[in-house]
């Protein structure tokens, strides 16, 4: 993550943040508010499963390492409250904006379904569409679509390949699958010194 010194600003003038701090605060957040309620982000990765997927609810329990674990909803749906509510700042949205399109396209290259993530990733586009950023600093928010535009086209990336290869060559690692969610917050958390307890989530989500 891209480290800054105190008062670094963009060229239409907006402060400029190290990318670590947003990331961690925000991903703190929604470990609170996973573990809180973690029924609830299970239940909606389940009904997005359904919708995106021809055999339904059967391929989710036949496959269940093959998709993200729920804290993934949790990530989406407060990127989307704190965006819309103004909450964060045109460097902050930028850091997130960064991390959820790494994030996405390392799970992309995990998972043997990409429909699931192509629906969030439109999700996500809609969050951060043009008319929900910053018209007062158009660079930060070309920064901000630019990484949306990434995560789109590695998606798509990744599907073209899926498609010149047959299912016999797709090779899924349950394990891995279920803990990569976790294990990048994780990693995220520990270079700050500032880790929640990501083990009690994962023993809840499980």
């Amino acid at each position: 993550m891209t480290r800054r010194t105190s008062g670094s600003l963009s060229p239409d003038g907006a402060a400029l943040t190290d990318e670590a701090d947003p990331v961690i605060t925000f991903l703190d957040d929604c470990v609170q508010r996973g573990m809180k309620t973690p029924y609830r982000y299970i239940e909606e990765l389940q009904a997005l499963v359904n919708t995106t997927t021809t055999t339904g609810s059967s391929l989710a329990l036949d496959l269940r390492g093959s998709y993200p674990r729920p804290l993934l909803m949790t990530v989406v749906e407060q990127l989307n409250a704190k965006v819309g509510g103004k909450l964060l700042s045109p460097s902050d949205i930028l850091s997130l904006a960064s991390f959820v399109r790494k994030l996405v396209v390392n799970l992309g290259a995990k998972v043997l379904d990409l429909t699931l993530l192509q629906s969030i990733t439109q999700r996500v586009d809609e969050i951060l569409s043009e008319d929900r950023l910053f018209l007062k600093y158009p660079v930060l928010s070309t920064a901000i679509r630019r990484e949306v535009r990434i995560l789109k086209a590695s998606l798509s990336g990744l599907l073209d390949v899926r498609s010149d290869r047959s299912s016999e060559d797709l090779v899924v690692v349950s394990e891995e699958v279920t803990e990569y969610l976790t294990e990048i917050i994780w990693q995220t958390l520990n270079e700050q010194k500032h880790p929640p307890p990501l083990r009690e989530l994962t023993l809840h989500m499980n």
